[in-house]
């Protein structure tokens, strides 16, 4: 298991008889109406993110690759990333982080939206949906 949260959890998986050593995250929404609603809305707004707004992967947009339903469970395939910010943080004893790093994750925190301003997506910034351990310089 990966993480945890409210909307359910998410685990390190792979396909059966597919390429060893190529693993995908997979969130399991909770079987309830309202989590299942707010899924719909998330797979629709990563699905335009990820078609309309980074088709070339150029602004280090997560990847969707599918959704389906087992067992009236909800699942989103996702690109494998490295840890979360919160994660990196906690594994840092909640001392901090490098100015460095801070200003790789900054940049990429402040260019990443600019395409998609003008659509009325919010942008959440909190450190458990941040990846932390996956940045490259813009």
């Amino acid at each position: 298991m990966l993480g945890h949260g409210t909307f359910g959890q998410v685990a390190k998986c792979s396909l059966e008889g597919g390429d060893e050593g190529q693993f995908f995250a997979v969130k399991v929404i909770k079987n309830r109406p309202a989590y299942y609603h707010q899924a719909r809305v998330e797979i629709g707004i990563v699905q335009m993110l990820n078609t309309r707004c980074d088709p070339d992967d150029r602004r280090h947009v997560v990847r969707m690759l599918d959704c389906f339903v087992h067992h009236r469970h909800l699942c989103l395939v996702f690109e494998l990333l490295s840890i979360n910010l919160y994660e990196l943080i906690r594994q840092n004893h909640f001392r901090g982080l490098s100015m460095n790093l801070q200003r790789l994750f900054l940049v990429q925190v402040i260019f990443i939206p600019s395409p998609y301003a003008h659509r009325s997506l919010t942008h959440p910034i909190q450190p458990a949906h941040t990846p932390g351990g996956v940045c490259t310089a813009l």
